[in-house]
């Protein structure tokens, strides 16, 4: 029986933290302030 290695995710983290931060983040903080009361 072959042992999967952890090595090929590695691959995967810088293109889940450009996801994160480019559209999770923003995503969050628009909810986020369309919840609020924000009086320019």
């Amino acid at each position: 029986m072959r042992r999967s290695s952890a090595y090929p995710y590695w691959f995967l983290i810088p293109g889940g933290a450009i996801f994160v931060v480019l559209f999770i983040v923003p995503t969050v903080a628009s909810f986020y302030f369309s919840l609020t009361y924000w009086d320019p």
